[in-house]
């Protein structure tokens, strides 16, 4: 009980955290991740709540969705404006619905949520792990309250989350604290969980396709985020290789070097495929 009360007071402060809409904020970090996202790393002062890193997506008619994680608490939150929403209660339930790229729908999860105004919802996500997994796989998320539908588009759902550990990197980095960041939510095991459906003897049952789409997902954009941003040499060096059997090597990996299951996924990914491919 005192876990859930102190998630719904940290989210109720979420009203400031559009940087556009205040100017007692200070932003440690903002890069463009694709033509629809955006993530922002933003100090709040006055506000009970710590430094926040923030995925942004806006749409033309003034509405946007901020999937925000207060870095000193390690807590998500989903920040949802619809100015087409009329809400008339202050505590809510809210269905997600996560689809792919042909609209074909995925997964869904109800979650709670507090009403800021008529149009816009704070949504504590008190399962990171569960979230970011739909997360990751989606290409549009469709929020339904009160009979109301809003759906946004996910275009590149790994960049954003790597774009937001390197916000959470930033910050740390400018206080003198690297090394010492929050836990990872998406650790190498989580990823190895789902890359173990691309095993060729592995239990087929009826979530291994989903977990299968998640690990390529992630290695896919992994990959592409590394070369595309600053890497002037190839850190690994594999041959003409799947992202399947690249899946493989990285669970392999992680089955012999228990020790570095919990570091972050990205982590891990690299160390795993610098030890399989080492550039000579």
């Amino acid at each position: 009980m005192i876990r859930v009360l102190t998630i719904i007071l940290s989210a109720s402060v979420l009203l400031s955290l559009d940087p556009a809409s205040s100017s007692e904020v200070t932003t440690f970090y903002d890069n463009t991740v694709s033509k629809l996202w955006t993530v922002r790393g933003s100090v709040f002062k006055e506000q009970d709540i710590g430094p926040t890193c923030t995925a942004e997506t806006r749409l033309n008619n003034g509405s946007y969705v901020h999937l925000s994680k207060d870095i000193d608490q390690n807590l998500y939150f989903l920040w949802v404006h619809n100015t087409d929403w009329h809400l008339n209660e202050k505590e809510l339930v809210v269905r997600l619905d996560f689809y792919d790229q042909k609209g074909s729908p995925l997964s869904y999860a109800s979650l709670r949520a507090i009403a800021q105004d008529s149009s816009s919802l704070d949504i504590p996500i008190d399962n990171p792990k569960a979230f970011l997994e739909r997360f990751m796989i989606s290409n549009q998320i469709q929020f339904t309250v009160q009979k109301r539908l809003f759906r946004v588009i996910v275009d590149k759902p790994a960049e954003i989350f790597d774009e937001m550990g390197k916000c959470v990197d930033a910050w740390e980095t400018s206080k003198g604290n690297a090394g010492a960041r929050p836990k990872n939510d998406f650790t190498g095991e989580v990823l190895a969980l789902a890359c173990g459906s691309n095993l060729p003897d592995s239990k087929k049952d009826k979530d291994s396709d989903r977990f299968s789409q998640l690990c390529n997902t992630y290695i896919n954009g992994w990959e592409d985020a590394l070369f595309a941003f600053g890497q002037e040499t190839k850190p690994f060096c594999p041959p003409a290789v799947t992202v399947k059997q690249m899946s493989i090597v990285f669970f392999d990996y992680l089955a012999s070097h228990k020790e570095e299951r919990k570091l972050p996924a990205a982590q891990a990914l690299m160390l795993a495929f610098k030890d399989k491919w080492p550039c000579r």
